[in-house]
């Protein structure tokens, strides 16, 4: 158990999902250029989503695609973003994302 202290700036709940696909170390990674953006430290790279927790799902996705062109995970993650519900199961295992940012 972590007891949240003054130094900690955000925190990410995330089922199975998430966590098979990425490690600790790039979920930190991904959040926390997100949450430098949101303290003004810096810029928003073109590749960073608009909120944190979809980033992590597009990572977590784009990560289970063997190809190493970044357009063509791009591309992959949005075709499995697109499959029916019925269907979706049968590529990747459920995905649900929430990060809190401290201030």
């Amino acid at each position: 158990c972590h007891k949240l202290t003054e130094n900690d700036s955000f925190m990410v709940l995330a089922t199975d999902g998430l966590w098979d696909d990425l490690t600790p170390t790039q979920v930190v990674d991904i959040v926390g250029r997100h949450y430098n953006v949101l303290r003004g430290e810096a810029k928003r790279p073109a590749e960073l989503e608009d909120n944190a927790a979809t980033d992590l799902i597009i990572n977590a996705l784009q990560s289970t695609c063997r190809e190493s062109n970044p357009a063509k995970r791009q591309e992959y993650a949005a075709a499995l973003l697109k499959l029916p519900a019925q269907v979706r199961r049968r590529y990747y295992d459920d995905i649900t994302v929430v990060v809190v940012f401290f201030d």
